[in-house]
């Protein structure tokens, strides 16, 4: 009698929609648990003088994305190779590869200046109200408007630090690493990148979250590791709070002052540049979407 034999997409949809059913479940948890807890410390009228958010957010990150890592990297049989786990490639490599992060963040805020700037005007202040909504929601997280030296440096550990180990572990170590058993690097990349722009709930910022995903997955598969992954993705997080706390022009002020357009225009000139010679020189060279999974189609 045959086998029935699962097919390789039917077999990764079960396991993204079981991987996003354990993350939906274990934040829950996490969120009941917070809410307990903060009942209790009313009632007993216990205060801290720092933000009690910074540590669930520690939890939340560490009791989803890097427990879920761990968990099914260790049940592939070979944890270290699932979340790519060694340091086997030049480390000369980093700077290309953080170069190119920065010149995509400088391009990304040209296109986002001139986009609202260029959208009639309606448009134009939604978009800008929607980018200062989100940085009013992250500064009164971290209460990056009255932070000092000390609460920078423990929000760049707890915001910036913390996401970047645990949701590269899961994102670009374990999840890319089973999502190319079945399909092929580049529609794991697409795959994985469009989960991670996703989970973040921040629709305004949905293409550069993919972009930030697609160019992690890049550079996993391009040095075969996951710590300069987490180095750049650290390197972004940390540069978005400190330009949080110390730059707090608004949105708006692109529609109403159009000053700094030269200036962008510049900078999203030299990242154009600095991007295409870093792919001629570098990228194209090291980089292959040559399937390396079980299935070889879509290739």
């Amino acid at each position: 009698m045959q086998e029935n034999i699962e097919n390789p997409q039917t077999a990764l949809t079960k396991f993204y929609l079981k991987i996003v059913g354990m993350v939906i479940v274990l934040t829950i948890l996490i969120a009941i648990i917070q809410v307990v807890v903060t009942i209790l410390l009313e009632l007993l009228k216990i205060q801290f003088k720092v933000n009690i958010d910074l540590p669930w957010i520690v939890i939340s990150q560490f009791g989803t994305f890097f427990l879920l890592a761990i968990v099914i990297a260790k049940r592939s049989g070979n944890i270290r190779e699932s979340l790519k786990l060694n340091w086997n490639f030049p480390t000369i490599w980093l700077i290309p590869l953080t170069l190119g992060w920065l010149a995509m963040i400088a391009l990304e805020s040209s296109i986002t200046t001139f986009t609202i700037y260029l959208l009639p005007h309606e448009m134009g202040a939604w978009l800008a109200n929607q980018f200062e909504s989100l940085d009013k929601f992250y500064r009164g997280i971290f209460n990056l408007d009255s932070a000092n030296f000390v609460q920078i440096w423990i929000v760049l550990l707890a915001g910036a630090l913390t996401p970047a180990i645990c949701e590269e572990l899961f994102f670009r170590g374990m999840l890319l690493s089973k999502t190319r058993q079945y399909i092929s690097v580049r529609s794991s990349l697409i795959l994985t990148s469009l989960l991670f722009a996703a989970i973040h709930f921040q629709p305004v910022s949905f293409p550069m979250l993919f972009i930030i995903g697609f160019y992690l997955g890049i550079t996993v598969i391009i040095t075969g590791s996951i710590y300069p992954a987490i180095i750049i993705h650290f390197i972004n997080n940390s540069i978005t709070f400190i330009t949080m706390t110390y730059d707090s022009t608004p949105y708006m002020n692109v529609i109403q002052d159009n000053s700094d357009m030269f200036r962008e225009l510049g900078l999203g000139l030299v990242a154009i540049l600095t991007i295409i010679l870093l792919y001629k020189y570098f990228f194209k060279s090291k980089l292959s979407f040559e399937h390396k999974g079980n299935h070889p189609s879509d290739s």
